[in-house]
C-alpha cells in the first residue's frame, strides 16, 4: 500500500498517511489512561521511552518524551471471516474505551485536555510527505 496524504490550508485538516494503529497509554501504578498515541500499523509502541509529537497543530509543546507507561492497542478487525460485523461487540468495546477516560475529560463544560500524540515514524512520514508535496 502506498501512503497518501491530503493537503489543506488549515493544519487541522491535513490527514495522517498510511495504515495506522492507536495505542492507549496507562500509568503502571494506577492503571489510569492518560494519553493515546497514533502510530503506523507496523510501528511498535511500548516498553521503552518514546519521544512523540503532539497531534494538536496549535500546540506550543511539539515533542514530549513519555516514560513509565503501559501501551495497549485499541484498533482491532471488526469484520468476521464471513463478512459480517457484530455491531453490538463494536458498541460494547467503544463504551469500555470511553469509560477508561478520566472524568474531567468527559465534562461537557470546560473539559480537561486528553493528549493525543503521533508516534515518531508516523510524524516523520507525514512531515516528509508534506515537504515533498510543497516543494
Amino acid at each position: 500500500m502506498t501512503p497518501k496524504i491530503k493537503l489543506s490550508a488549515s493544519k487541522a485538516k491535513v490527514t495522517l498517511p498510511g495504515r495506522k494503529q492507536v495505542y492507549r497509554l496507562y500509568r503502571p501504578d494506577t492503571g489510569a489512561a492518560f494519553a493515546d498515541v497514533i502510530a503506523l500499523a507496523d510501528e511498535t509502541v511500548g516498553g521503552h521511552p518514546l519521544t512523540v509529537v503532539n497531534s494538536d497543530p496549535l500546540s506550543t509543546h511539539k515533542q514530549v518524551t513519555l516514560t513509565d507507561y503501559v501501551a495497549r492497542p485499541l484498533l482491532r478487525p471488526v469484520m468476521s471471516d464471513d463478512g459480517h460485523v457484530n455491531v453490538f461487540d463494536v458498541q460494547r468495546r467503544s463504551r469500555g474505551w470511553l469509560g477508561e477516560l478520566p472524568q474531567p475529560v468527559l465534562r461537557l463544560v470546560n473539559p480537561d485536555t486528553y493528549h493525543v500524540y503521533l508516534a515518531p515514524q508516523l510524524a516523520a512520514l507525514q512531515t516528509s510527505m508534506l515537504q515533498e508535496l510543497r516543494g
